[in-house]
């Protein structure tokens, strides 16, 4: 089979990444011990990629397990295994908490993706880390259940409820002890039809939850599921899918049932990710996949919807916002539930698909208008925004620019809904106290939040104060810049070692206008990650 471009270069794991891989999977105990050793050789645990770090705790279990000499990495891997298991012990406890809930209401709940996964096919739960809970109910209880977590103080950002109800496949909710909980009233988003989620539902398991009962998918949806959600380009590497695909078909060995992977997966439209994923599963950790079940698996036709939904989640091309990606990605998924004719109906329902999907701000006046404010018809930073990154031979570098817009609700906390200025530039007010999700460290950087001028006091940085993981940054390392830009330095010791980290600000409340009942704080419309350029002779002093 003919493999894509763009998912070979920005889905599947790149060569550091598959040494990893290879010595958690592989089963051949020699085998495995070679790929970590050259792992070692060429991985830094102060820069580990995020996808890699979730795959710490599988590769100290498998270290223990084997007795295998890490050197001077083991006191480091442990203490990474013991931390995910002290944020796996809180998630299990939030987990059991909703579990009893929805049963006390009496909604049967379905279990996904990681929170089932890691009890379902792992010797160890910790081994499979987790960041947030992932829960179905039927589409009929799902008004039901969003007023049930809320009534237990669980809150959310999403906006136009009804709306969301009729487009979403998942609410995102949050409880007070900041855990997040993804509502699903279907499972898979390329494919949030009633049909498939129907007969998903009926192929369900049992699954024992501590002193609880619930249930979960089949191991043959749990792998399409893991195909469908990990095999996309994202920011954040997630090559821990292929550890998930790799789990299931070890634990169920000869009773995986191919027929029912390969039949759904055509009709989910989800094949072509399945296919990348056995095909590379079997050349390089060696899965045990019968030659038939591989041939007839490559030979199977691909819909059209399924190339070009697996080509645009898996494309990446420099300079291109997330949010434009991201709004590519939602319009086939929109042509999968709505074939496309040529009426005001089916534009102005993929308007509210858009804008419920991505929770915009209603207010917005046109598609069109839309579009343009957020950048979408921009075309010209495809071929030239990016050339001043490769011609610069020297000082600081920009690796990340995003307008407000762009960062996920999971990246962030204590921030109010988008909003236009009067010159139509989107932001967002924060609380008085607010914080950013900065993920994947590898050097020291400066962080600049791009603010409006239109808030006393943010002159002097004396007024807002920034914690770093719990410890506070020095007044000096945070300067205030023409035209309301708030530059952080987030070098050592305040910059973690490896993994990630929450930067959070408090600053005293203030009133826009009067009746404002919110508590603002600081106006953001874009972020700047500007990496700092090394100093060549430090590097040498030790």
């Amino acid at each position: 089979m003919k493999v894509f471009h763009p998912f070979k270069n920005n889905v599947l794991p790149g060569p550091q990444q598959a040494l990893l891989l290879k010595a958690c999977l592989i089963e051949d105990s020699a085998t495995a011990k070679k790929a970590l050793i050259q792992w070692q050789e060429f991985a830094d645990l102060d820069s580990l990629d995020h996808g890699s770090f979730r795959l710490v705790p599988l590769l100290w279990k498998r270290a223990r397990r084997e007795e295998w000499d890490l050197s001077e990495d083991e006191g480091r891997l442990r203490g990474l295994y013991r931390y995910t298991w002290s944020k796996h012990q809180l998630l299990e406890r939030e987990a059991e908490s909703i579990l009893a809930t929805f049963a006390e209401a009496n909604i049967p709940t379905i279990l996904l993706k990681g929170v089932a996964i890691s009890r379902l096919v792992y010797d160890d739960p910790v081994c499979r880390p987790y960041s947030d809970i992932d829960v179905l109910v039927s589409a009929d209880r799902m008004r039901e259940s969003v007023e049930l977590l809320q009534s237990k103080e669980w809150t959310t950002l999403q906006t136009g409820m009804d709306s969301a109800l009729n487009e979403l496949h998942a609410i995102g909710f949050q409880s007070p002890g900041k855990i997040e909980l993804d509502l699903h009233q279907h499972v898979l988003q390329s494919n949030a039809s009633a049909e498939v989620t129907e007969e998903i539902y009926s192929r369900a398991q049992p699954i024992e939850w501590r002193d609880l009962s619930a249930l979960t998918l089949s191991f043959e949806d749990h792998f399409i599921h893991v195909c469908a959600h990990g095999a996309v380009f994202s920011p954040w590497s997630q090559i821990r899918w292929l550890a998930d695909a790799n789990r299931i078909l070890i634990h169920c060995g000869s009773n995986f049932d191919w027929d029912v992977v390969q039949d759904s997966a055509s009709r989910f439209g989800c094949l072509l990710s399945v296919q990348e994923t056995v095909n590379w599963l079997v050349q390089e950790v060696g899965q045990n996949v019968p030659d038939e079940v591989l041939n007839d698996l490559n030979r199977r036709p691909l819909a059209a919807s399924d190339r070009v939904l697996t080509f645009i989640s898996s494309v990446k091309i420099p300079k291109v916002s997330k949010l434009r990606h991201r709004l590519s990605i939602d319009f086939v998924h929109y042509l999968r539930r709505s074939p496309f004719r040529l009426s005001g109906d089916w534009f102005s329902g993929l308007k509210k698909y858009l804008i419920s999907v991505n929770n915009f701000d209603r207010s917005f006046p046109s598609l069109f208008r839309s579009w343009y404010y957020l950048g979408v018809l921009k075309i010209r930073n495809i071929q030239f925004g990016y050339l001043p990154f490769l011609l610069s031979k020297k000082g600081n570098r920009t690796i990340h620019r995003d307008s407000i817009s762009r960062w996920r609700e999971s990246e962030m906390f204590g921030f109010h809904l988008l909003e236009c200025d009067v010159e139509k530039r989107l932001l967002r007010w924060s609380d008085s106290a607010a914080g950013l999700h900065l993920r994947d460290f590898q050097d020291d950087f400066i962080l600049e939040l791009h603010t409006l001028n239109c808030r006393p006091g943010l002159v002097d940085t004396a007024e807002i104060k920034f914690v770093i993981n719990g410890l506070a940054l020095p007044p000096d390392f945070v300067r205030m810049g023409e035209g309301g830009i708030i530059s952080i330095q987030i070098k050592r010791p305040y910059r973690p070692e490896i993994g990630d980290a929450w930067i959070t600000w408090k600053i005293e409340p203030w009133e826009l206008v009067p009746g404002d009942t919110r508590e603002l704080g600081v106006p953001v419309y874009a972020i700047r990650k500007t990496l700092k350029k090394p100093n060549p002779a430090s590097r040498h002093e030790n």
